[in-house]
Order: structure tokens, then sequence, then C-alpha cells
């Protein structure tokens, strides 16, 4: 049987406090114990009765008030009884408990109170400790030794206590949820390109591109052109190319044809200048053109205006009507005086000035 008894024991020992939190408990301690006096007082060791009522502050804190009361014997300088003396003694002890989770838990105890003998009261300070074991939240006992030293008197006693203890009051500690189980998401790939977002250096990439390990689109012939804008794929490492990755020659043609005053008719030595252009025009049937037409700065601006688009209208009827060339290609603008290029202060200067410009720069795929 007492073989059985022990691991029971060990086991309520070691099992854990009920979940309620002590933090704001109030208990009620009715307690025994036995009196030490010291021996200068004259007073017999005797039993002691007490009671104390505590507050958890915390759950390692409590804060006690304490009063105990002994009944014993005087004895006088010659050892003889005297009579019965009442010895009380009363104040405050703070408690510190070391494992409040669990049901049995040592406590250390330090405070101060009175000492009250016939007509002699003393300051005294307590120093102890103790140990109490849970049989519920609510229910307890305990076992304490506690020494206090008298301050008035220089004079030491000595308390074994145990006592029973009711407890109320404090704050329900709310049961703790378990953890909800973490599924990991899976990573998004927003564009569905097959490259997850971390890693996706090209977010927004159209459906059905092609992309590389980055998520960028492909530009498989490397002209910096993504193959779904490159017109002209497989073109040669290191070629120049346009926004749609074809190569690109760049070719001009300047016109210049210079009027006498006053006149919008061609002369025919410019006859050859006119057949160039149209020749690049006929080259290149995609381009349009622009025919500017300027005046010195003789006469009045609304004129030099008018005499200005005659000229540049006189080159496209001879690109138009001699060699062919659509006129919806052809615009013909007239600047008068606003663009000179010389200076009109002389006739050579202003002879310069009298001119037809057509300066075109075009780019075309091979």
């Amino acid at each position: 049987m007492k073989r059985a008894m022990l691991p029971l024991s060990l086991m309520l020992l070691a099992s854990p406090v009920l979940a309620d939190s002590k933090v704001g408990q109030i208990s009620i301690n009715p307690s025994v114990g036995y009196t030490v006096p010291d021996s200068e007082r004259g007073l017999n060791e005797a039993v002691t009765y007490g009671i104390d009522f505590a507050y958890r502050l915390t759950p390692n804190w409590a804060a006690s008030v304490y009063y105990n009361e002994t009944g014993t014997e005087y004895t006088d300088v010659r050892g003889e009884s005297d009579g019965q003396r009442d010895f009380m003694k009363y104040g405050l002890n703070m408690l510190y408990y070391f494992n409040p989770a669990a049901r049995l838990q040592p406590y250390a105890i330090m405070g101060a109170g009175n000492g009250e003998y016939e007509d002699d009261n003393d300051t005294q300070l307590n120093l102890g400790g103790g140990v109490r074991y849970y049989f519920t939240n609510n229910f307890s006992m305990n076992g304490e030794l506690i020494a206090s030293h008298s301050t008035d008197d220089d004079l030491d006693d000595g308390l074994v206590n145990v006592g029973v203890a009711y407890a109320f009051g404090g704050k329900k500690e709310e049961p703790k949820a378990a953890p909800a189980a973490v599924v990991a998401a899976a990573p998004l790939d927003s564009d569905g390109d097959g490259v997850i977002d971390p890693n996706d250096k090209c977010p927004g990439t159209a459906a059905g591109v092609k992309v590389d390990a980055t998520g960028c689109e492909l530009d498989s012939d490397a002209d910096g052109v993504v193959d779904s804008k490159d017109a002209c794929p497989g073109t040669p490492a290191g070629t120049a190319v346009d926004e749609t990755g074809c190569r690109f020659k760049k070719e001009s043609v300047e016109l210049q044809i210079q009027f006498p005053t006053n006149s919008a008719d061609i002369a025919e030595q410019y006859q050859s200048e006119i057949k160039r252009l149209a020749d690049f025009l006929v080259k290149y049937p995609a381009i349009a053109i622009n025919i500017e037409g300027h005046t010195d700065a003789q006469g009045s601006n609304d004129f030099n205006r008018q005499l200005s688009q005659r000229r540049a209208e006189s080159v496209k009827g001879a690109l138009v009507t001699r060699y062919g060339i659509n006129a919806n290609r052809i615009s013909p603008i007239g600047y008068g005086e606003e663009k000179p290029i010389a200076t009109n202060d002389t006739a050579a200067g202003r002879e310069q000035n009298r001119r037809v410009v057509a300066v075109i720069s075009a780019s075309y795929k091979e």
C-alpha cells in the first residue's frame, strides 16, 4: 500500500494548477503555530493562533495582512511562573511565489509589523519562507517559518505556522485557442506567364507571350525588340533596327530652287533638281514630303506669304505633271519672309532668300 501511495503523491505534487489565474484573488488563511519568544522576554514557548488576509498582486507577488495571538506563561527572574500573559503580533508581509503555475508553490516572506506584550510595544521586521499546496484554485494549505526581529529591544522571536486558506475572486484566464494550422499559400503568378510574382521582373506580360526565366518577353534575335513586336525576326546581330525590329537606312534629298523677284516660275536650269527629287519619290513610294516656299523681305507680309505659297505649288505641279508623282504625297507650304537664310539688306542676300526647299529624311525597311 505504501509503495502505491508514493507514486500517487509525487504525481499530485507535480501536477499543474488549474487554468484560472490567481492574480486579483483574495484569500482568508486561518492558522495555528508554535511561537518561540526571545529568552529575554521571560515568556515560555506556546501555541499561537492567527489569521491573515492576502491579495495576489501578480502571479508571483502577494500582500498579506496578518494577526497572531499567543497565550503563554511568564517566568520571572527567579524562574518562578508569574501567571498567563498575552503576546500579540500584527502587520503586513509581502510574499513572493517562486513557481506560481504549480500546485506546490514555495514562497519567501518579508515584511514589518508590531508586537504587543502587556504595556510593551515594539516594531518588528519579519523574514522567512514557506510552501503552499493548492488542492484547487480556491483551497490550499501552507506551512511557514518566520523570524521576527524587534528593532526597539533588539530581540528575536520565531514562529512555525501551518494553515488552510480559501481564495475567491481573481481574473479568469481565457482558454487559449489552438493555433490555426498554417497553410502555405501557393505563390502567385498574376500574369499567368509561368513565372511567380517574386521572380517576375516584367509583371503584366500579355497572355500567350513567351517569356524567359525572369518573366520578360523573349527577344530571340537580341535586336532590342521583343518577338511580339518584331516585324523582322532573325535580324543579324549588331544590325541597327527601328522600333519594329527591322533594319533601316537613312537617305535625304535636298532641293534648292531660287526664283526671280515677284515670280513663281521655275527656271529651266532647276529642272534637274526637280527630276532628282522625283526619282527619290519613285524609289520610295511610301514617303510623303513638304515643299517649303520662301521670299525675301521686300513687299508686305501677306503678299510674300502668298508668293511663297505659289512657288511651293509650282514645284508640286512640276512633280505631278512631269513625273507623275501622286499629289497626295506632296504638301506645299508658304512661309513668306519668315525664314531667311541670308541678309535682306543686299541683292545677293535677297536672291538667296527667294527659294523653294524640300529636305527629306526617310527611314525604311530593307
